[in-house]
């Protein structure tokens, strides 16, 4: 392992404890709720997946209805701009800035008021090579330098390039990121091709940075983890080997504390997150029952008796000062975890999984894992994680079914086909694997999106109540392939009145324009 180092209601009320237990903090009504124009990421409350991991927002007020149709005619878009490279990443707010990744390997800073891209960082195995790499290859990083050279040159003009040309040097960006690729794995097999990362399904940077409103992190699926500043500068950067993993790596990076806490297969990992060095390394051997004991999801950080630790993707707890699982989860497939008050839940294919967090972090008291199976099935595969709000439980499976519970999960509410049309049927991955954004809350409502623009906004509550279906129809080719309808499948930020939304290829900002 190396680093490289350079110089309202009841609800909102809810909603502010969970908040504080998610993120550690002593939860307060002073405090500013998630979502609020007033609230800014600190390294008691940080950012990323899904906002804090729960997908609740509960300091927004954003509008409720949107459209872009395919002649371009926009009501309540604020600005759309094109990002250098396609991604399945979300967006985080920090500050005046915005931030989201594109594939292969870039870090993208915007500027959240008129969505200008500010810089364009890589985050390759490349940039984390060390002293060690190069001494040993050194013919190889001849080239690779070179390549480097005009890979940097091409990301230093999107920032000022004209609207037109930033997808093209995006484009001439990853071809020679794929050739640097190429020369790496051929310089150390060991080291880079025996990772098994020969391709990732939503792609190499699918990931959702996290940021403390001072650094921005970075992880992605080759395993490099990378700090910056918010203008740009690296801090650190850093290499780690992967387990293959059946269809790539999706689990996003999560601060707690002073740790960036990764998850590399079957191993979890703490690194300081000023110098990116290790803390500690978790070892987390799991036998595989069936091939979904694989898990894609990302993690949460709550406290047990005033100490942090954390919710794996499994549902297993682990200390944050040490990596001590103490709690033994149950294999899962794509969703990440979520609190509902003092219960874990997570979701395996036809079955949620459900515990009370324990009183203590000694191991000596084990929660019994409540098991609930329901008929999934006919919902296909449940990429999406679930949302709590209010006492129940929102979840989306694949085909697409909105399937609402009781917060203890023995009881079905209601179940909705939401007819989205053709969601599951586009063969490329992820896009054609069924839903796979995860409900969110923000404003009062309830809001479910498809894998291809369409948004619909719901009334909380025991009853189906459609308010609103609000559609983004951009067309272009993917691939090179036929004109398609842009992608969506990533997780909405919810700031104020506006909405910050990564879809394949542009990052929208949704917001009242009066028009």
């Amino acid at each position: 392992m190396h680093t490289t180092t350079r110089p309202s209601n009841t609800n909102a009320c809810m909603a502010v404890v969970l908040f504080g237990l998610l993120l550690g903090g002593n939860a307060s009504a002073a405090e500013p709720l998630l979502g609020a124009p007033e609230f800014q990421p600190s390294p008691e409350h940080p950012v990323g997946w899904r906002g804090d991991g729960s997908g609740s927002f509960p300091g927004a007020t954003p509008p409720f209805k949107w459209s872009l149709g395919k002649d371009g005619t926009a009501t309540n878009i604020v600005w759309q701009s094109e990002m250098p490279c396609y991604s399945t990443s979300s967006v985080i707010a920090v500050r005046d800035r915005l931030f989201t990744t594109g594939n292969d390997y870039s870090l993208i800073s915007v500027d959240k008021k008129t969505g200008r891209i500010l810089w364009v960082r890589p985050v390759s195995p490349y940039d984390a090579a060390t002293k060690e790499d190069r001494e040993a290859h050194k013919d190889a990083f001849v080239q690779l330098d070179t390549l480097a050279q005009k890979r940097d040159a091409l990301a230093a003009k999107i920032p000022t390039a004209a609207p037109a040309e930033i997808g093209k040097l995006g484009q001439e960006m990853t071809k020679l990121e794929k050739e640097m690729e190429k020369v790496l794995k051929e310089s150390d097999k060991e080291k880079y091709k025996s990772t098994g990362m020969s391709y990732s399904d939503g792609g190499f940077m699918a990931t959702t940075p996290t940021s403390d409103g001072a650094l921005v992190f970075a992880w992605n699926a080759w395993g490099v983890t990378a700090c910056f500043d918010l203008n740009g500068e690296r801090k650190w950067i850093r290499f780690d080997k992967l387990r293959p993993q059946e269809h790539g790596h999706y689990g996003s990076p999560l601060l707690v504390d002073d740790k960036v806490i990764i998850y590399v297969g079957w191993r979890y990992m703490a690194l300081d997150k000023q110098t990116g060095k290790e803390i500690w390394t978790s070892e987390y051997h799991q036998p595989l029952e069936v091939w979904h004991s694989y898990w894609y999801g990302s993690h949460l950080a709550t406290r047990i008796g005033g100490e942090k630790v954390i919710v794996a993707g499994d549902g297993s707890l682990l200390r944050a000062k040490d990596g001590r699982r103490f709690i033994i989860g149950k294999a899962m497939q794509a969703s990440s975890p979520i609190l509902c008050k003092d219960r874990v839940f997570w979701i395996s294919i036809d079955s949620v999984f459900s515990y009370v967090l324990p009183s203590s972090t000694d191991g000596k008291t084990t929660p019994a894992i409540q098991k609930y199976t329901f008929d999934f099935k006919a919902s296909g595969y449940m990429s999406t994680s679930p949302l709590y709000h209010d006492d129940l439980i929102y979840i989306l499976g694949s085909n697409p079914i909105l399937f609402v519970y009781e917060s203890k999960p023995d009881k079905l509410v209601y179940s909705k086909d939401l007819n989205l049309g053709d969601t599951p049927k586009r063969g490329d991955r992820p896009y054609g694997c069924g839903l796979c954004a995860s409900p969110s809350f923000a404003g009062g409502k309830i809001f479910l999106q498809s894998n291809f623009g369409t948004t619909l906004v719901l009334e909380p509550g025991r009853e189906y109540k459609e308010l609103a279906r609000n559609t983004i129809e951009r067309h272009f080719p993917f691939n090179y392939k036929d004109d398609m309808l842009e992608g969506t499948v990533s997780n909405p930020y919810f700031e104020g009145e506006r909405i910050y939304y990564r879809a394949q290829r542009y990052l929208y900002c949704i917001g009242a324009t009066g028009k």
